[in-house]
């Protein structure tokens, strides 16, 4: 009679596409970490990750490829992080936790990444290759089950909400005491000694040209590239020219 398994090695089992996904993420975050001085091509990561969710997605399609998906996009910001709190600075890591989000730009890579893997390997099982022992359909692209469905459903909103908080959101650093409902309180012709009482000192006072005018920044942008919230605002002759609100694309 054939020893049954125990639990611990039949969950281990289960979660294989998230230990091989951590694996690769863990290996290559410490490359990058490691490797700051080398001057790699601007965007490589996204093909890098690109590459792996693809070929992971077509390893484990029906078998649970969405765990990869979590360690895929957000494990290199987590060790950017951890690097940070240990006392790395760039150009190994971003100066701050702000800047370190950059990373989970990732997921824009591995989110179709593991799709298209998904579809390689049904397309590949349809031609008879690359077929289970225990298997006699596809793999799924949309759940049959209500469970499965709600799962996918619940998945693609937590996809939204991180490549809105990457691209509108982690580029912008903040003044200390800023407060975005008092900015547009701010209007032209203000003293600007109320502006800085209102909202605090800007984090750059800088002149704009030789019209006199100087440029309190109270945003500014980190190392990403994604683009950032600008919230400035113009002084000419001690008072409020004009007030700058939009989000500027790099």
């Amino acid at each position: 009679m054939r020893k049954s398994s125990s639990p611990w090695k039949t969950w281990a089992t289960r979660l294989q596409p998230f230990w091989e996904a951590s694996a690769f993420t863990l290996a290559w975050g410490l490359f990058d970490i490691h490797s700051g001085l080398v001057d790699y091509p601007a965007g490589w990561p996204l093909y890098v990750f690109l590459t792996a969710a693809v070929v992971l997605g077509t390893r484990h399609a029906g078998r649970g490829a969405w765990m990869c998906w979590a360690p895929l996009g957000g494990g290199v910001y987590l060790l950017h992080r951890l690097a940070i709190l240990l006392g790395y600075e760039p150009p190994y890591v971003e100066k701050n936790a702000t800047a370190a989000r950059v990373t989970l730009s990732l997921f824009l890579a591995v989110t179709p990444g593991l799709l298209l893997g998904l579809g390689i390997r049904t397309a590949l099982w349809e031609f008879g290759l690359f077929h289970r022992r225990d298997e006699d359909e596809p793999p799924r692209i949309i759940p049959g089950t209500l469970r499965g469905l709600s799962i996918m459903i619940a998945w693609i909103a937590l996809v939204i909400a991180v490549v809105g908080w990457v691209l509108y959101d982690s580029g912008t650093v903040y003044a200390p005491g800023f407060d975005e409902d008092r900015f547009h309180q701010i209007a032209v012709g203000a003293p600007a000694d109320e502006v800085e009482k209102v909202l605090g000192p800007p984090l750059a006072r800088t002149p704009s040209g030789n019209r006199g005018i100087e440029t309190w920044e109270y945003t500014e942008f980190t190392e990403t590239t994604l683009g950032f919230w600008r919230r400035w605002i113009y002084i000419k002759d001690g008072k409020v020219s004009g007030v700058l609100s939009d989000y500027w694309y790099d």
